[in-house]
């Protein structure tokens, strides 16, 4: 039986892999009507997307969080 915490993580990485491909390379500063409004780099919040991706790819080694 899977634990509440295997499921929870798989439901991360699947919603990771849906908004990487909405966002692609940029890097989002906030979410207006459901779209994210990407800037350049120079919001602190523009972090925590990069950031995820480098926990993820820790956790599981897949290549794509680190792309």
């Amino acid at each position: 039986m899977e634990k509440w915490y295997e499921q929870a993580w798989g439901e991360v990485c699947g919603k990771l892999e849906q908004t990487a491909e909405q966002i692609g390379a940029s890097y989002p500063h906030v979410c207006k009507t459901d779209v994210y409004d990407c800037e350049k780099a120079a919001w602190w919040t523009n972090g925590f997307w990069p950031g995820i991706l480098w926990l993820a790819y820790r956790e599981t080694k897949e290549e794509g969080y680190a792309r």
